[in-house]
C-alpha cells in the first residue's frame, strides 16, 4: 500500500470517529421527537395518473425500438372457424393453450436412446409447415406460449380488419404480382404503376 493511500484510510477513519457521537446524538433526537409527535393525518388519495403519451422520435413517429417480442399463439389472419367473431371464448382460450402447454411437456420428455427416427417422429409436433420427419423443436420457430389478449380477452386473430383476414390487393399490386424482382425495383425507383 503507498504512503499517501495509508494517510488517506488514517484521515477517514479519524473523521467517522469524530462525527459518529454527533450523528449518534442528533439520530436519538429524531427517534425522540417522533415518538413524542402526534399521529400525523393519513395521507391524501394520490392523483389520477395523467393519460400514457408515447414517446416519440424526431419526426414525430412512436418510438418503437428496444426489445419487444410479436410470439403468440394468435394466427395473424383469422381463421374461418371464428367467422367475423373478434373475440375468443375462455373455453377456445383455454383448449388453444393447453394443447400448446401439452406439447411444451412432450417436447421436455427424454428422448430413449434406442429410438428409431420413425418412432421419435411419430411423435414429433410437424404442424406449422414444418414438414414431415421435421424434429425441429419449438425452439427454432417460438409460436409464443398464450393467445394474445387485449383488455383480457382472447382475440381470434392479429389483424384487425373487420373480417380479420388481409385485405384484397388494390389493382396495380395485383397486377405486378407475379413478375418478380424487375418489379419490386421498378416500383422501389418510382418507375412501377401505382
Amino acid at each position: 500500500m503507498a504512503k499517501h493511500d495509508f494517510l488517506a484510510m488514517a484521515m477517514a477513519c479519524v473523521a467517522a470517529c469524530a462525527l459518529a457521537p454527533a450523528l449518534s446524538s442528533s439520530a436519538q433526537a429524531a427517534t425522540a421527537d417522533a415518538k413524542a409527535a402526534p399521529k400525523a393525518a393519513p395521507k391524501a388519495a394520490p392523483k389520477a395518473a395523467t393519460p400514457y403519451k408515447p414517446v416519440r422520435l424526431s419526426d414525430g413517429h412512436p418510438d418503437l425500438q428496444g426489445g419487444w417480442s410479436n410470439s403468440t399463439l394468435t394466427p395473424a389472419a383469422r381463421p374461418a372457424q371464428y367467422g367475423n367473431r373478434l373475440i375468443m371464448t375462455e373455453a377456445e382460450v383455454a383448449v388453444i393453450e393447453g394443447r400448446n402447454n401439452a406439447l411444451i411437456a412432450a417436447g421436455n420428455e427424454p428422448t430413449p436412446v434406442n429410438a428409431t427416427v420413425a418412432e421419435v417422429s411419430a411423435k414429433a409436433d410437424c404442424s406449422g409447415n414444418r414438414g414431415t420427419n421435421c424434429n425441429y423443436n419449438a425452439a427454432f420457430t417460438d409460436p409464443g406460449t398464450t393467445v394474445m389478449r387485449v383488455g383480457g380477452q382472447g382475440r381470434t386473430s392479429l389483424l384487425t380488419t373487420p373480417d380479420g383476414r388481409y385485405p384484397a390487393p388494390k389493382n396495380a399490386a395485383a397486377g405486378r404480382a407475379g413478375r418478380g424482382a424487375a418489379a419490386v425495383a421498378a416500383a422501389a425507383d418510382g418507375e412501377g404503376e401505382g
